[in-house]
């Protein structure tokens, strides 16, 4: 008789990985999966606005839910909004997000799950402090005055 942590788990139980899909982690796989490549594009178009001199913490905050919204949003009606995956700790966690009836994916032959949309949007806000060129930023901050003067 087989525990509920060693059954199979069933294919019907994993939903394929989306093209609009942000994961989570480091290396080639996560880097250049198109979901994370449209994020990091996202995220650059918004940076100028984050570093402005006029934006205060709740600001920021908006901009962060404002990327977490573009991707989470529907794209069409037949291409859903992208999800911001985590890779699994271990079969336990796959089985208790697919008890819990969350999605799973599969990507390289890992798992990943869900994560809660504050997780999400903490991972957009550290995305957008992440600090680029410094001579754009500079730039960056110039046009905004210059544009308010």
């Amino acid at each position: 008789m087989s525990s509920d942590s060693t059954a199979p788990i069933s294919s019907k139980s994993i939903s394929p990985l989306r093209d609009n899909d942000v994961l989570f982690g480091r290396g080639k796989g996560p880097q250049y999966h198109p979901g994370n490549v449209a994020f990091r594009a996202l995220v650059d178009s918004r940076k100028a606005d984050y570093w402005s001199e006029n934006h205060e913490y709740g600001d920021k905050m908006q901009l962060a839910n404002e990327v977490y919204d573009a991707i989470v949003a529907p794209k069409s009606l037949d291409e859903p909004g992208g999800r911001f995956l985590k890779q699994a700790d271990d079969m336990d966690a796959v089985r208790a997000e697919i008890r819990a009836g969350r999605s799973v994916s599969t990507y390289g032959g890992k798992y990943y799950i869900e994560v809660p949309r504050k997780v999400a949007v903490d991972k957009c806000k550290m995305a957008l402090r992440q600090k680029g060129n410094p001579a754009e930023q500079r730039e960056a901050r110039r046009r905004k005055r210059l544009s308010m003067s």
